[in-house]
């Protein structure tokens, strides 16, 4: 009893490291069923060194990864979580050319077949490794509670919405100015052209257009007017469209999904209807067209499609390549460069949260070239005229080699943590949706993107309501309370 004479709830803590019972039946699971598939693609691929075992430990590994989605979805309470896309999105991205090959699919096998056969079947067993630390990892999605933001939500919704929208229209001058040209650089020398247009913008127009997005989807959650909303969601897809016909056809696909996610989310009163379903999946149909036709377009060939498998295919095909720099990280580490043992992670987490341009020593551009040097291994080892691209399995190898699954383990709790969302909090649904936007290529990109991109679109984004709204007062609290 307190002196008011009322009885008051008792809040019992939890600790974050724990797991309930229902979490460790989980995490237990889905342990035996890695370890497993793992042990037995070692054995399986010890035997027989050729492309029928790729098709044989490519289809183990999905159909396992499969049961365990399943299993994830059922212990999490949902098929579409945001940790449940990023999921999908690593499965898709470093299995999906296997995939394409295992089933016979007709593709362009460039990247699987330039290689010896027994480094594939390691990437196949790594990667599954790998895909096994994040499922892990997400018997702790029901223990971790998403960020308060208390001192973003002392705010009126009406406030907020204001300084998002100004700040939409401002960086939305620079973006569509920069992708016009973008576009015009595209149409004279393709992507390369487009390559080189982006290197030769500069750093603060490149950081105004970053912000573009950010401040279109903080728009997007606290408009209350259908009108503003129709403008706003607008505008986003056709910078998405527009990205996507120059190369860039993963942030292009990731805008028009993360719309897709937010109408289906978060505006309307009935979230679940049945039309949004329809239009959810008629979204998922148009980005796949989408994908086939850049790369047609991007090719210069004629854009055509011979039934469902086909455009499943090219699909899987396009976005399914990024265990390539794997495979080529494994043919020089440790053979001729050695384990990096958690550098690069190190130098990620010091240079994420600061632009380089901003630092006239030269430091963060050092730690910058620290913080990718397996890729600097690529470009010097390889003689190749296009890009590699890179994957958070790749980083994982370079810096611990077969124990890599553990810093992806630890990469899966951060992701987690960054991804929950509530309801009832404005600011934690931007917050989300913003970095399941961003974070839909991390698993082709590197630990770095993890630290900067929530670096920007939290904590930057959140600044700036703090700086432009008049009822601000500094109260000295912590950003995240």
């Amino acid at each position: 009893m307190y002196r008011d004479g009322e009885i008051r709830d008792i809040h019992i803590y939890r600790s974050p490291f724990t797991v309930s019972v229902k979490g460790f039946k989980y995490f237990i699971l889905t342990l035996l069923m890695t370890v497993v598939g793992y042990f037995l693609m070692g054995y399986l691929s010890a035997k027989d060194v050729s492309y029928d075992m790729v098709r044989v430990c490519t289809l183990l590994a999905i159909s396992i990864m499969i049961i365990e989605y399943i299993n994830f979805a059922r212990y999490s309470g949902s098929y579409v979580s945001n940790y449940a896309i990023f999921l999908v999105a690593f499965i898709v991205f470093n299995f999906g050319l296997f995939l394409v090959f295992s089933l016979g699919g007709e593709y362009n096998f460039f990247y699987l077949k330039q290689y010896e056969v027994g480094t594939v079947l390691k990437t196949i067993q790594y990667e599954f490794g790998c895909a096994g630390a994040f499922f892990l990892a997400g018997a702790w999605i029901n223990r971790i509670t998403p960020f308060r933001f208390n001192n973003i939500n002392m705010f009126s919704k009406r406030t907020i919405f204001k300084v998002a929208k100004m700040f939409m229209y401002i960086t939305g001058i620079v973006a569509f100015a920069l992708l016009a040209m973008k576009m015009m650089a595209f149409a004279t020398g393709y992507y390369e052209g487009a390559r080189r247009f982006d290197a030769s913008v500069p750093s603060i127009l490149g950081l105004v257009e970053y912000f573009f997005v950010p401040f279109s989807v903080l728009t997007l959650i606290y408009s209350e007017n259908r009108q503003m909303d129709k403008i706003t969601e607008m505008l986003v897809i056709i910078w998405s469209l527009a990205t996507a016909m120059c190369g860039d056809r993963t942030s292009g696909i990731a805008g028009i999904l993360i719309i897709m996610i937010v109408n289906f989310r978060y505006k309307g009163e009935n979230r679940n209807s049945i039309k949004k379903y329809l239009i959810s999946i008629a979204t998922i149909i148009v980005s796949a067209f989408l994908i086939v036709f850049i790369k047609a377009f991007r090719e210069g060939i004629a854009f055509s499609t011979s039934g469902l498998f086909s455009i499943f295919s090219d699909v899987l095909g396009e976005l399914g390549s990024s265990f390539f720099p794997l495979t080529l990280i494994m043919r020089v580490c440790p053979q001729r460069h050695s384990f990096l043992y958690g550098g690069s992670y190190l130098y990620s987490i010091l240079a994420g949260f600061i632009p380089a341009s901003l630092d006239p020593t030269g430091t963060i551009s050092m730690w910058n070239s620290k913080a990718i040097e397996p890729l600097n291994w690529i470009s010097t080892e390889y003689d190749y005229t296009f890009g590699t691209g890179y994957s958070l399995c790749a980083e994982a190898y370079a810096n611990f080699g077969y124990f890599g699954f553990l810093a992806l383990f630890v990469i899966g709790i951060i992701v987690i943590k960054l991804l929950a969302a509530t309801q009832d909090n404005s600011f934690s649904k931007y917050t989300a949706t913003i970095l399941m936007f961003e974070f839909f290529s991390i698993p082709r990109r590197n630990f770095y993107y993890v630290i900067n991109h929530p670096f920007y679109c939290i904590v930057i984004v959140s600044l700036v309501i703090l700086m432009f709204t008049r009822k601000f007062e500094w109260g000295g609290g912590n950003l995240f309370k």
